[in-house]
């Protein structure tokens, strides 16, 4: 029923409206006590100033990240702050992720938002890229993503989503940097966005074609008001449509060649070497296999140079190809 001059607070409305108020003014002098855990506190000064110059020193190490509306920072011990939200604004709140409980107060003198550069992007055009803030949200750090063919490019976007549903969307600089990823809220227009426990899914949209990858890695389960660092994402290779023994490589080889095979289902099977005259020489795998595209490597050390036979059995599936060894 009453507003604290120190809390944060999310205003759900049905339409873009102006709030006009009253109260104290600005103290920049204010104590906040949070405790240890997520706390939602509001910035008492009509100055934008950076999170590393706002914090003080004496309890900055206890401050874990800072979650903005749409945006995040997460203090690396090596890299600093890192993320989108490289300030505070006026007329903003913030969720303060702190280790331990803690009383401080906001340092502003001195450092405006002209002396320092902030994160700003250029979102699609396609409106199937819009996504609605939520006060529910998380926030992923990516510092690389591998691909496959192309490169990842200043101006790429990633995405998160749940499902089909988009729910969060940044663009690379460079640098690490945090994607948003959604949650569920009754009342706001988030039909589809995470509940606590999904996996989120992540997808690469390149700037210069318009190509939509898909992105694999080990990804933790959503939770509200958290921020997770991911060392890195890959290029999701896709399963194949059928099994398939790829051609190995090298070949000629001495000593070692890699063979490569496709599955497109989890099955059992049998990759075998035998020489020329008919006789096994070597059982490189007999067992169960997933789904997708997986390779082995034979070492023909021990083995005269001369042709070889790989035979690969899965079920009705017999394939063979031929090895030539040159030492």
């Amino acid at each position: 029923m009453e507003i604290n001059l120190t809390d944060g607070y999310w205003i759900l409305s049905n339409n873009e409206n102006i709030l006009s108020g009253f109260g104290e003014n600005y103290n920049i002098d204010r104590t906040y006590n949070l405790e240890k855990g997520s706390n939602l506190i509001s910035y008492p000064s009509t100055d934008s100033v950076e999170v590393s110059y706002a914090i003080p020193d004496s309890i900055e190490s206890l401050v874990i990240g800072i979650i903005s509306e749409g945006g995040s920072a997460f203090n690396d011990d090596y890299l600093g702050w890192i993320g989108s939200t490289q300030f505070f604004k006026a007329n903003k709140g913030y969720w303060f992720l702190v280790s331990d409980d803690i009383s401080f107060n906001y340092e502003t003198e001195g450092v405006s938002r002209s002396n320092f550069k902030v994160y700003e992007q250029t979102l699609p055009y396609d409106e199937k890229f819009t996504v609605n803030q939520s006060p529910q949200q998380a926030f992923y750090y990516i510092d690389k993503i591998h691909l496959e063919k192309e490169a990842l490019e200043v101006g790429d976007w990633i995405m998160t989503y749940n499902g089909s549903v988009i729910t969060g969307i940044r663009q690379w600089k460079g640098s690490s940097i945090d994607i948003p990823a959604m949650g569920y809220f009754d009342l706001s227009k988030t039909h589809g966005y995470f509940k606590h426990g999904d996996i989120p899914t992540f997808k690469l949209l390149k700037q210069s074609t318009g190509e939509i990858i898909v992105l694999d890695g080990d990804i933790p389960a959503w939770e509200s008001n958290r921020l997770f660092r991911l060392s890195s994402l890959s290029e999701k290779v896709l399963a194949p449509q059928e099994l398939s023994l790829i051609n190995a490589y090298p070949n000629p080889f001495n000593p070692i060649t890699t063979i490569k095979f496709g599955m497109p289902n989890d099955m059992n099977l049998s990759i075998q070497i035998f020489n020329l005259e008919g006789r096994l020489v070597d059982n490189l795998f007999d067992g169960f296999k997933s789904s997708g595209y997986h390779k082995l490597e034979w070492d023909g050390t021990n083995h005269p140079s001369g042709l070889y036979f790989i035979k690969i059995v899965a079920g009705n599936y017999v394939n063979t190809q031929k090895l030539m060894l040159v030492k």
